[in-house]
């Protein structure tokens, strides 16, 4: 699997985060890291590296590989560290509320089955409750203490 446009530039980012590594090191890296789930196609990588340096994210030197090859080494900058934690949040952000919103559509889920059921609320008073209004009945959520479905 290849990840999207941008979630590539955030993946180069956060493995340079670790350090400095040339081309083949980082698609390497990513594809290590997701125990071989993503492999990155070198079409893709850099294109995406030439774009972060571009952008200032990222920085790229001449040096001798492990293998005593010359290879282009990427290194994060300051820049680079500043929209990666800002990546970070916003992928926080976005995470919150994809669970929040699965969260919110399962609770809606199970509470329109409460459509005609008995129920127990402040563990006295027993009702037999006929919503037509979903909507309503999920704003009401909180005055339920006890279901039995």
């Amino acid at each position: 699997m290849e990840p999207l446009h941008g979630l590539l530039e955030m993946l180069v980012l956060r493995t340079l985060e670790r350090g400095a590594l040339h081309g083949y090191g980082i698609a390497q890296a990513l594809s290590d890291r997701s125990s071989e789930t993503l492999t990155i196609e070198f079409g893709s990588l850099y294109p995406a590296l030439k774009r972060l340096e571009m952008k200032g994210w990222i920085e790229s030197k001449w040096e001798t590989s492990d293998h005593n090859r010359r290879a282009k080494f990427y290194r994060l900058t300051a820049a680079g560290r500043k929209r990666l934690k800002q990546e970070h949040a916003e992928w926080a952000s976005f995470a919150a509320y994809t669970d929040r919103a699965k969260t919110e559509e399962n609770l809606r889920t199970q509470y329109a089955k409460l459509r005609g059921v008995e129920i127990q609320i402040n563990d006295k008073a027993r009702h037999f409750i006929m919503w037509d209004d979903p909507e309503w009945m999920f704003g009401q959520l909180d005055l339920f203490l006890l279901a039995k479905i």
